[in-house]
């Protein structure tokens, strides 16, 4: 998949650069207008779009894809709609800067999770059989890592879903919620491309001894 001219710009990329104009920064994102894009782009794809709204002003927005095969496993996609302003710290350091501010000065945590659920990422698993085979097949080199962050992966994880977090954005700064996050136009096409790829052997995993 390529790009073309400006006058001609991939449809792709169009329906990118208008999701990216929602203005869903904290603390007062427009989750309005970030749902009314999704039920959009599902009525133009003939997809099923289902609205959750979990706390007042908080809506979980479903896409559905139905297979063809309705005895296997679903599978699910999961994004966020929100920028995170910009903040890094690690636990060390917090501590140390407490310990430089003298006596009184505690630090707490609202969320600390000492036991994560670990999806394995090797041949036991199916899907990251699956997953690794089509990188394989594509040339693509993986290199998995345990993320620091707190992701949505950790909840899924802890009601016993296996869950993998994947990007295809090779060849870019690492920028997680740092300053100026960007990415080319062709890494994002490519990851369109490998996305392609993966979603069809995914869906095609076997029905596994716990689906029965």
């Amino acid at each position: 998949m390529t790009s073309k001219g400006p006058e001609e710009e991939h449809p792709s990329v169009t329906l990118f650069r208008q999701y990216l104009r929602i203005r869903t920064v904290q603390p007062k994102p427009d989750y309005g207008a970030a749902v009314a894009f999704f039920e959009e782009t599902a009525r133009q794809l003939g997809l099923g779009c289902q609205k959750v709204e979990v706390a007042p002003g908080y809506v979980v927005t479903v896409l559905t894809w139905p297979g063809t095969n309705p005895t296997l496993s679903s599978i699910l996609l999961n994004s966020h709609t929100d920028v995170v302003p910009v903040f890094k710290a690690f636990e060390e350091q917090l501590q140390s800067w407490c310990q430089a501010a003298g006596e009184g000065v505690t630090l707490e945590f609202a969320q600390k999770w000492m036991h994560p659920q670990v999806t394995p990422t090797d041949d036991s698993n199916p899907w990251w059989a699956a997953f690794s085979r089509v990188c394989k097949d594509m040339n693509l080199t993986l290199e998995p890592e345990i993320m620091p962050a707190a992701t949505d992966n950790r909840y899924i994880r802890a009601v016993g879903v296996p869950a993998l977090g994947f990007s295809p954005m090779n060849r870019t700064p690492v920028l997680l919620h740092d300053h100026d996050e960007r990415l080319h136009e062709a890494v994002f096409l490519r990851g369109v491309d490998i996305y392609t790829r993966l979603l069809p052997a995914l869906a095609s995993v076997p029905a596994l001894p716990s689906d029965s």
